[in-house]
């Protein structure tokens, strides 16, 4: 059979976060990611909030907000469970590798 050719990891996604868009390197979030939960605030629940807009379609948007509230639980929540992430509604690492990860999202 014919092996598809090795293709080096996807390390940059690009969001646009109004009124900047910026760029993400896998790299950073696997060495230490950001783990988040209920309560938390700030840039990286933004980034949450905009992953999780790009992942999950057909549902209502989360407003970027930067607060991690019950909305975004929720919808944490929907992204963990499509992807048999099981434990705690938190931001770990696999959880963020599957967010970054096109092919696995």
């Amino acid at each position: 059979g014919s092996q598809q050719p090795e293709t080096g990891p996807r390390p940059i996604i690009t969001l646009t976060l109004t009124p900047t868009c910026f760029q993400l390197s896998q790299t950073d979030f696997f060495t230490d990611p950001p783990i988040l939960e209920i309560g938390a605030e700030g840039f990286y629940v933004r980034v949450l909030q905009a992953l999780l807009n790009l992942r999950l379609r057909g549902r209502p948007p989360l407003t970027i907000s930067g607060r991690f509230d019950m909305a975004t639980y929720n919808a944490l929540y929907e992204f963990r469970s499509q992807h048999y992430l099981n434990g705690d509604t938190v931001t770990d690492r696999l959880t963020w590798e599957f967010l970054l990860d096109e092919e696995r999202s």
